[in-house]
């Protein structure tokens, strides 16, 4: 009996590392990933946040307790998003994903890529949502640079053919005094 007691208690002891084991890789995996993380609730108040979501929101984890999704997203996006969250609660959609601007602490307005998913109790009701956000205020500078950079490079065609026609006229009228000197002599 005391045998039996010994090895139960060794299970349970060795079922508490794992659970230790597996929480401290969840929160350590949480908290450094290079994505911003969180999780909010069916009203949009963020339940649990990571550090690099408050970096790119631009706000401290304490003044992110008391805001909601909707507070820093962009009016001009809240709309859509508002209703893929509506389709995700009503089962019609598993996950979503879209580019969508926030409005940091100081006002100014990045780009991010957001993935959003709900996780359910067992009875089948919303437990919380899963967000994940991407920083895309890099790539949405390339993507202005590049297409300044299409805009010159097509006013430099433009005006390469501009100087081409123009000079095609000028040799015309270049010929056309040349020989009105050669018959004025």
């Amino acid at each position: 009996f005391l045998l039996d007691l010994e090895k139960a208690f060794t299970k349970i002891k060795d079922a508490e590392e794992a659970l230790r084991e597996s929480e401290l890789q969840f929160r350590s995996t949480f908290e450094q990933a290079a994505v911003g993380i969180c999780h909010t609730d069916e009203s949009g108040k963020f339940l649990r946040l990571n550090r690099r979501f408050c970096e790119i929101a631009g706000y401290s984890r304490n003044e992110m307790g008391s805001l909601t999704w909707q507070r820093i997203a962009h009016p001009d996006d809240l709309k859509s998003d508002q209703e893929k969250v509506q389709q995700v609660m009503e089962n019609k959609l598993k996950t979503y994903t879209m580019e969508k601007r926030f409005i940091r602490k100081d006002g100014t307005i990045i780009w991010v890529n957001q993935a959003v998913s709900l996780v359910r109790k067992p009875d089948g009701s919303p437990h919380y949502f899963i967000g994940v956000i991407e920083d895309l205020s890099e790539r949405k500078k390339m993507e202005v640079q590049l297409l300044q950079a299409q805009k010159m490079e097509a006013s430099c065609t433009l005006a390469g053919g501009i100087a081409h026609d123009y000079n095609n006229l000028l040799a015309v009228i270049m010929g056309n005094l040349s020989m009105a000197q050669e018959e004025a002599e």
